[in-house]
């Protein structure tokens, strides 16, 4: 007998299955017991964001995501239990993954949620509350039943427009400051030192923000959009976080002001551009072409490298000890493409 056909025969089900309506998705998944704990580390191959039904072989006892990227721990909002499993829809990012751990016993507080996409449940002691980003009729259940909620008072998302001012530092090819009408790669600026800058520039505008997306209720995420490669960002002086992954955004609900608000976005790229920017310049070494490993090493160390003298002045700002990359390389996407919105989401109380 195939193993499959052992477990089927004794009723073991598998430790481990999801679905997604999406169809066949790649996830993987390990599993160890702690103590009491059963801990399950889950994470997806698809590089697009994907929700799936996952069902663990565990009952009595309540999931909780616990994020690796950013260490928090919260309590699952949605999940049932049946025929000794549970069952958690799990919303993952772009290749996102997330440890799931039943540590506390308990039963299902809210087993569906159907609406709008994109809505949550979040747990709170003694309560829960309904998370939404689009206006309409949710059909919340749980063990006494269904219940209404209606959402209307969601504003629509505000885009963030050009001009940007952008700020780069200095002795590194481009210029102190330059003024993006709208949103671009870096590699498409006209500006030379800008189309092969490597390294961390800001961006600077101000923003204004209706009172009627600042109020209570309501909770605003910063979106960024396409970011290459990192970004740092600050909402009127205070730190909203680092974002080194899509989707790349912040939640900025209690940094921001009605009227005018002050948003500075640190964008940091690969130094690719300027490895391939600097092969325009004249090179400080002479590099191998033959061989199969050391194609791209030094034929030679000059005496400034071996004895530490000054550094030959080539008009090159990058320094390798490898032959990278050649002038008839393509510069890689960086900085921050955008497009930059602003959305909101309704929080509603729900009694349990």
């Amino acid at each position: 007998m195939k193993l499959a056909a052992v477990f089927s025969a004794i009723g073991l089900a598998p430790d481990f299955e999801c679905k997604s309506a999406a169809g066949e998705t790649k996830i993987n998944w390990i599993h160890r017991r702690a103590g009491d704990a059963e801990v399950y580390f889950v994470a997806s191959e698809t590089n697009i964001p994907v929700t799936v039904d996952a069902t663990f072989r565990v009952t009595g006892k309540v999931p909780e995501f616990w994020c690796p990227d950013t260490g928090r721990i919260e309590t699952v909002g949605i999940w049932k239990t049946e025929n000794g499993r549970t069952t958690v829809p799990i919303k993952f990012d772009p290749c996102g993954s997330v440890f799931v751990v039943f540590r506390k016993a308990g039963t299902p507080e809210i087993t569906a949620l159907t609406g709008a996409a994109g809505a949550q449940i979040r747990v709170l002691p003694k309560a829960a509350e309904l998370v939404a980003s689009e206006n309409g009729r949710y059909e919340v259940t749980s063990a006494a039943g269904t219940k209404s909620v209606e959402i209307c008072n969601v504003p629509a998302p505000l885009t963030v427009t050009g001009p940007w001012n952008v700020s780069f530092p200095p002795k590194l090819g481009a210029p102190p400051s330059a003024v993006f009408e709208k949103l671009i790669s870096w590699p498409e600026h006209a500006e030379e030192g800008i189309k092969y800058f490597s390294g961390s520039a800001t961006y600077t505008k101000e923003i204004d923000l209706p009172a009627a997306m600042v109020k209570k209720d309501l909770e605003l995420l910063l979106d960024l959009g396409k970011v290459e490669v990192i970004a740092e960002v600050n909402v009127n002086g205070k730190d909203a976080g680092i974002l080194w992954k899509p989707p790349f955004k912040a939640d900025i609900t209690a940094l921001v002001k009605p009227g005018k608000n002050t948003l500075k976005i640190r964008v940091t790229n690969l130094w690719i551009n300027r490895l391939i920017g600097d092969e325009f310049k004249p090179p400080y070494l002479t590099w191998k072409s033959t061989g199969k490993w050391d194609v791209g090493a030094p034929l030679e160390w000059p005496d400034w490298v071996k004895d530490g003298g000054p550094v030959p002045d080539t008009g090159r700002i990058t320094f390798a000890t490898w032959h990278h990359w050649s002038k008839e390389d393509k510069p890689v996407p960086s900085g921050l493409i955008g497009p930059v919105t602003i959305q909101a989401a309704e929080v509603k109380k729900i009694k349990l």
